[in-house]
């Protein structure tokens, strides 16, 4: 019986094979298509156990996020748990989700340019959840502006980083990705 399908399928496909060549490119060309709408707006998504896998995923991502992955805080987060990632394809964003140790995120991100750094007074569990921006300015005069929230009590960090565009003509822009160092606190978090 086997033997008898095969035997049909190639005569056919030996009459015919301008047709079923055409039908099959045409069948790639929707799946790739699809392929890139997909991944163009849900993005990929995964888990890193490590932060060398997770400035590969900045890597991925985008030249000014890989940049950003290679002289950023991301070296400065001790990770505690496995990192789970988010990256977009269409508009290249990193979002990630963790749990960090809280003393010394405390201790080694003072010296980062914070915008924000306050308590997320919408949390259900009031003053131990922050939330924060960083803008960290590259090389090519574009910013990555970082929003994330992190709780005190438990670690967990979320953080979503993306690329802006650059404002070289405008001088509160300059001012605000130039300033000197902003001295904020985390106030008590016990």
């Amino acid at each position: 019986m086997l033997g008898r399908i095969l035997l049909v399928t190639f005569a056919f496909v030996k009459r015919r094979p301008l047709p079923i060549a055409l039908t099959v490119l045409l069948g790639l060309a929707v799946c790739c298509f699809y392929g890139w709408v997909y991944f163009g707006i849900y993005g990929h998504s995964g888990t890193a156990m490590n932060k060398q896998a997770l400035v590969q995923v900045y890597e991925a991502a985008d030249p000014s996020l890989a940049e950003f992955s290679r002289t950023s805080f991301l070296h400065k987060l001790k990770f505690t748990a496995p990192i789970q990632w988010h990256r977009a394809v269409w508009r290249p964003h990193v979002s990630v989700t963790s749990r960090v140790d809280v003393v010394t995120f405390q201790r080694d991100m003072r010296d980062e340019p914070f915008v924000y750094l306050h308590p997320d007074y919408h949390s259900k569990t009031s003053g131990t959840v922050y939330y924060f921006q960083i803008l960290h300015r590259l090389q090519n005069d574009s910013v990555v502006m970082t929003d994330g929230t992190l709780d005190m009590a438990s670690g967990v960090l979320a953080m979503w980083s993306t690329t802006l565009e650059s404002k070289t003509d405008d001088p509160s822009w300059h001012r605000l990705t130039n300033a000197t160092r902003v001295d904020f606190t985390f106030g008590n978090a016990e």
